[in-house]
């Protein structure tokens, strides 16, 4: 199986939907483009991408990289701050606060599936115990 480049289905679509190449090669790259982005920024827990699959972010990971780039602030001294170093500590300070809101998402959901599970098992559990009150009763009768 040889995999296919991307360019290679811009043509094939183009003339399958009637349109011109250059506004396939547009949507095909803005679509990525926004996939990347969303991936890059954290947006959220979990990313789906059609007919490819969906890619969520590890919760054992989020430390290490509040540690990389809380490091990264420390490391940047105020007297010899240059553009460079000011675009830095920017997009340091961008990723922590993404760091931050997808960790606080992922805590949230954490505990909604945590009280499902309560609800699913104390409902299981007040069933068998009525299905058990109900067949002592039949057989009393």
């Amino acid at each position: 199986m040889n995999p296919k480049k991307p360019k290679e289905f811009i043509k094939p679509t183009a003339e399958a939907l009637e349109v011109s190449e250059t506004f396939v090669d547009d949507a095909i790259g803005f679509y990525w483009a926004a996939v990347r982005k969303a991936l890059s920024d954290l947006e959220s827990p979990s990313i789906a991408v059609t007919n490819l699959g969906t890619f969520k972010t590890r919760y054992n990971r989020i430390p290490a990289l509040e540690k990389k780039y809380q490091r990264y602030l420390d490391n940047l001294e105020a007297d010899h701050m240059t553009f460079n170093k000011h675009t830095i500590q920017n997009l340091s300070k961008q990723k922590l606060e993404g760091l931050a809101n997808i960790k606080q998402k992922m805590e949230l959901e954490y505990e909604r599936k945590q009280e499902v599970k309560l609800k699913r098992e104390e409902y299981v559990t007040q069933k068998t115990v009525e299905e058990q009150t109900e067949d002592s009763r039949g057989d009393k009768e």
